[in-house]
């Protein structure tokens, strides 16, 4: 974390659907590092463009990121979050 330059970015990925992997990880993480914010899944969809729909409509979006199941996306789990440094 402190490594990332203002304005800089930390991609938070796994292999998992479990939400004590993922989205309470990315809470702890900015509640111990405040300076960090989650950009918004919407935000993060937007740079797959003319896919970005079809992957908003199979994916579980939540305040920390994205969730890709294997039943709604046929990959294995995953989560994705990408939280930028404010300062």
């Amino acid at each position: 974390a402190p490594l990332a330059k203002p304005g800089g970015r930390i991609a938070y990925i796994t292999c998992s659907v479990l939400p004590q992997e993922n989205n309470e990880q990315v809470r702890a993480f900015t509640a111990r590092h405040p300076g960090y914010a989650v950009v918004p899944p919407e935000q993060t969809m937007s740079l797959l463009w003319d896919k970005a729909d079809d992957f908003a409509a199979a994916t579980i979006q939540s305040d920390e990121g994205l969730l890709m199941t294997p039943r709604r996306t046929g990959t294995d789990g995953f989560f994705v979050s990408v939280l930028t440094r404010r300062t």
